[in-house]
C-alpha cells in the first residue's frame, strides 16, 4: 500500500467512523429527550442507544459499607472519596457503553 492508499483509506475510515458517532449521538439525544426507546430492564441496557439505564457503583458500594464500620468522625472525612470513586466508575461505564454502542450500530447497520 502505498502512502497516496494509505491516505485514503485513513479518510474513508474516519468518514464511517464519523458517520457511527453521528448517529449513536443521536440516539443519546432522542434518548435523553423521550426516554429509552428499547429499554431492557433485566440485563440493565437501553438497546437503542446502548446505554446502562442505571448506572450502578459496586466498587464505590464496597467502600461505603466498609466506612459504615467506622467511626461517625471519619465517615464524614471519607464522604468525598466515595463520592469522587461513584463518579469514576459511572465515568468509566459511561465510556464503555459509548464504545459499545459504537461496535453494536456497526453490526446492527453494517457499517
Amino acid at each position: 500500500m502505498n502512502d497516496s492508499e494509505a491516505e485514503q483509506l485513513g479518510r474513508e475510515i474516519g468518514e464511517q467512523t464519523s458517520k457511527r458517532m453521528e448517529i449513536l449521538n443521536q440516539r443519546y439525544q432522542e434518548c435523553d429527550i423521550m426516554g429509552h426507546k428499547k429499554p431492557n430492564t433485566e440485563k440493565n441496557i437501553c438497546n437503542y442507544c446502548y446505554r446502562n439505564l442505571i448506572y450502578k457503583t459496586p466498587q464505590a458500594n464496597v467502600i461505603v459499607q466498609e466506612n459504615l464500620n467506622q467511626p461517625e468522625i471519619f465517615q464524614t472525612f471519607n464522604a468525598p472519596i466515595v463520592l469522587e470513586k461513584m463518579q469514576q466508575e459511572i465515568e468509566s461505564k459511561k465510556s464503555s457503553d459509548y464504545l459499545s454502542g459504537l461496535t453494536k450500530i456497526v453490526k446492527e447497520l453494517n457499517l
